[in-house]
């Protein structure tokens, strides 16, 4: 598994380059003076399955930067936006095809994510269009919803 998912790091990571995000180890961050986004791929303990992960940290929140997935003010796995085969690495696929899924998947912007500036309107938004269950207390009050 670790060697096909090195494959496919190496694959996505030009195209979140040129979104502007950073890679750091799983996870690749994106930070202006109010948002980090984080995009996370994370491997499952128990099998060979990844999941697909965006996170949000609110600076204002922060004591510190994080460029990590746990703990983030506001989360979300896309695994339902690609097929159960692609985020299965036991399943015996041609990398060129998992590759794909991850770059059609990027190239979508899915939920306008990459995209995000993090201006609070912009933050509810995302939040209600997306009907995310893990947004922390914190960002909850912060953004008064």
């Amino acid at each position: 598994m670790d060697d096909y998912l090195a494959q496919t790091v190496i694959k996505i990571k030009p195209i979140l380059k040129e979104l502007g995000f950073k890679k750091n180890r799983l996870n690749w961050y994106c930070e202006n003076d109010l948002i980090i986004k984080i995009f996370n791929i994370q491997k499952s303990y128990y099998s060979s399955k990844v999941y697909l992960n965006i996170g949000i940290y609110i600076l204002e929140l922060l004591s510190k930067p994080s460029y990590s997935f746990p703990g983030v003010h506001i989360g979300y796995r896309l695994d339902h936006l690609v097929s159960r085969e692609i985020l299965d690495y036991e399943n015996v696929l041609p990398q060129h095809i998992r590759d794909e899924e991850y770059l059609k998947l990027l190239r979508s912007n899915p939920y306008e994510f990459f995209t995000l500036s993090g201006s609070k309107p912009e933050l509810i938004k995302f939040i209600k269009e997306v009907d995310l269950g893990s947004t922390s207390v914190k960002a909850k009050e912060y953004l008064n919803i």
